[in-house]
């Protein structure tokens, strides 16, 4: 089970990347996770009311999670937009000032639960996190 959330875990990384920096844009600031810095950790997280772009929703997900079920077991994908910036209250990202030079990036955080499944736990999670640069 490890395995296929590991899998689970990276395509749905993969079909983030797949619409870019922009493709978060429109999530409100209610929508993400505020973080006081980019390396640290959030507390509760707020997940994503659905996939992969503001403008496109993915129409399996529903109430910020999307359920799969692989090799007859049910799994729980999540997905969080962690942020320390916003503009127009509708785009959230982290930006960093290194030496004068300021850079953008969306971190996103992607959650796979499984076994005893709740409304918000589970017995077992994995997640893995990635970056997108502007």
């Amino acid at each position: 089970r490890d395995q296929n959330a590991l899998f689970l875990c990276e395509r749905e990384i993969e079909a983030w990347h797949a619409n870019g920096f922009t493709g978060l844009t429109g999530f409100l600031t209610t929508d993400c996770t505020t973080i006081g810095t980019p390396t640290a950790e959030p507390g509760a997280l707020t997940y994503l009311p659905y996939g992969y772009r503001f403008g496109a929703a993915d129409g399996a997900w529903t109430a910020s999670r999307k359920d799969v079920v692989l090799d007859g077991f049910t799994y729980r994908i999540r997905a969080a937009n962690l942020y320390t910036t916003q503009t127009g209250g509708n785009n959230c990202f982290v930006e960093r000032n290194v030496g004068g030079v300021v850079y953008s990036y969306r971190r996103l955080r992607v959650v796979v639960q499984w076994g005893n499944l709740t409304a918000t736990t589970s017995t077992f999670q994995m997640n893995q996190e990635t970056r997108m640069a502007r």
